[in-house]
């Protein structure tokens, strides 16, 4: 179905690590060699050619398309891009080529998420055959319309076996049937407890747990104990803690935890799997339980404990609110935001570690984001009979060569999906690197970028719940998950023209599909 999407993916804020620059030989050797046509697997990228055809050499075939620039596309991305189809291109002996299709190259000011829709719709004269990379959430709305690899991974004797199996049922398209394997992980942006070293040896706390399962000053390390620690690193401008008497809740000068993100469903996510679908089907939408214990934890955190900041809280920290600079001691971060803090375990002037994510209710989820490729199902209207799907050899081998490049690894910036790759990107923080690796291997499932149903109206629902929940002390918050439930189901209903309250018609059809 085509929709429009949840929202915008957030983009990596840093280039990564200086160990990055290793990946190239690994993903050579590791990765690469599988499909690559000789020659490819260790080559250095070329400059950048004048034309994404560039080195093409003549063919009958009609080049392989890719969309690129979905979800965003900075100037050293779309270089190395253009560099991967120069040397794919030149170096294949068979006829095949791929051509870059650049929505800002026609027009500057374009939507790459409405281009795409239009030329999805459009048939066989306009549907690019690859898009990518892009995050799910970039890709909300577009469900439906792309090739199940199954078969071709078969064929092909693909080894999933190189991901961590959470990561790929991370990219596995739900449906009524069931969930098909649209992708293949490409980089990934797990969620992880940053937190200011300097503030917690000031306060005589310990370092905080790096594996999941560990103690925290033989308590564990769940969301009750973090809401403990981050009492005793709240502190007033006079310098009083929130477990002290004469504690000035108005005039907090450093902040124990914080969620920064804007994303309800991502900060949900910590406290367990969820999802506002109770399933595939529109007919029945919920609030999961645990979800509802991380809203109203995190409003008591701001609103009762003052533990974490306001809305306008946040907005007056800026920059002073990063747990580097001291403004909170503790928050929720991702891999991709590593290098804003200035350095790895530590190494920064400001000193500051990983930590796993705390437990809930005996359960430990990480909110990972993740970027893939994916092959547009021409088997479908309105492609088809037109465009069978006699290319998907073709189109399968050179969206794995894309996963396999070195320098489009590089270029994104984010932490490789493949588990072999890992220790080469994060070289340089062993405690770090397991941090990442457990909180990939408890990655929430399903996703918190899960494709919605009526997803513009359905995120600005939630959207507005979360900005009530960080603006307002009177809220009741039972009634206001009730009425975001009911909303999120109004949305749903909507989006298969069902008047409010009404759902699907037939009752042996409960998804009205």
């Amino acid at each position: 179905m085509i929709e429009g999407r949840a929202g915008g993916a957030r983009k990596p804020v840093a280039a990564g690590l200086a160990a990055i620059g290793l990946v190239a030989v690994i993903v050579a050797s590791a990765v690469a060699t599988r499909y690559l046509p000789a020659g490819k697997a260790g080559a250095t990228p070329s400059p950048t050619p004048d034309t994404s055809s560039a080195g093409a050499a003549p063919s009958a075939k009609p080049p392989i398309r890719w969309f690129v620039g979905l979800d965003g596309t900075s100037a050293a991305q779309l270089a190395a891009a253009k560099a991967f189809v120069a040397r794919y291109n030149a170096g294949n002996k068979d006829g095949v080529t791929i051509e870059i299709d650049d929505p800002h190259a026609v027009d500057p000011a374009a939507d790459p998420y409405d281009v795409i829709r239009t030329q999805l719709s459009g048939g066989n004269g306009t549907a690019p055959d690859i898009v990518g990379p892009a995050t799910l959430d970039a890709l909300d709305g577009l469900d439906g319309l792309w090739t199940d690899l199954t078969s071709e991974i078969a064929k092909k004797h693909f080894d999933l076996g190189a991901y961590d199996p959470s990561l790929v049922k991370l990219v596995r398209e739900p449906d009524v049937a069931g969930a098909a394997l649209t992708g293949i992980p490409w980089v990934i942006d797990p969620g992880f407890i940053a937190y200011n070293e300097d503030l917690l040896s000031k306060a005589g706390l310990p370092p905080l747990p790096t594996a999941v399962g560990q103690t925290y000053q033989r308590q564990t390390w769940d969301w009750n104990e973090l809401a403990e620690t981050a009492a005793r690193l709240t502190v007033d401008t006079s310098g009083r803690n929130s477990t002290q008497a004469g504690f000035d809740p108005a005039n907090v000068a450093q902040f124990g935890f914080d969620f920064p993100t804007s994303d309800a469903r991502v900060m949900a996510s910590t406290f367990g799997s969820g999802s506002f679908l109770a399933g595939y089907c529109p007919s029945v939408l919920q609030i999961a339980p645990n979800w509802s214990d991380a809203f109203n934890w995190y409003y008591r955190a701001i609103w009762t404990k003052h533990i974490a900041p306001t809305l306008p809280q946040q907005r007056a920290l800026g920059q002073a609110g990063s747990v580097a600079s001291g403004g909170v001691a503790m928050a929720l971060s991702f891999s991709s935001e590593i290098g804003s803090y200035g350095g790895v375990g530590g190494a920064s002037s400001a000193g500051w570690g990983m930590a796993v994510i705390p437990s809930w209710k005996g359960s430990t989820t990480s909110p990972v984001t993740t970027e893939t490729f994916k092959i547009v199902n021409k088997d479908l209207p309105p492609y088809s009979p037109a465009s069978p799907s006699s290319r998907s050899d073709e189109v399968f081998d050179a969206m794995v060569a894309m996963e396999a490049a070195p320098g489009l690894l590089e270029a994104s910036g984010m932490m490789p999906a493949a588990t072999a790759l890992q220790p080469a990107w994060f070289a340089s923080e062993a405690a770090g690197s397991a941090v990442l690796r457990a909180m990939e291997e408890h990655a929430a499932l399903p996703s918190p970028e899960q494709p919605l149903w009526n997803s513009r109206q359905t995120v600005a629902d939630y959207t507005g719940f979360f900005t009530s929940l960080r603006s307002s002390s009177r809220l009741k918050m039972a009634e206001e998950l009730a009425a975001l439930k009911q909303a999120i189901q109004n949305d749903a209903w909507a989006a298969m023209s069902w008047p409010n309250g009404s759902g699907p018609s037939d009752p042996g059809n409960p998804c009205g599909l």
